[in-house]
């Protein structure tokens, strides 16, 4: 991970567990994206099992498996 010089000195002086903060950001991030990608599953299963269009303008739902079509405004 890359940090700017002045944002590392900052944590350096600040005697910042670099390695441990950026681990647990990356962690993070993993489990959120796992989250929203089980929370677009499960509104495209809804849609299907109740017949219904899944109407958004979030592109994420066509990356969904299986694949809905979207409608992009405009």
């Amino acid at each position: 991970m890359h940090l700017p010089d002045d944002l590392y000195r900052e944590a350096r002086a600040r005697d910042l567990p670099l390695s441990e903060l950026a681990q647990e950001a990356e962690e993070q991030a993993i489990r959120t994206a796992g989250q929203a990608e089980w929370i677009e599953r499960m509104r495209v299963a809804l849609a299907e099992e109740r017949g219904c269009a899944l109407v958004t303008t979030d592109p994420r739902p066509a990356r969904a498996d299986p694949p809905c079509d979207v409608v992009a405004p405009g």
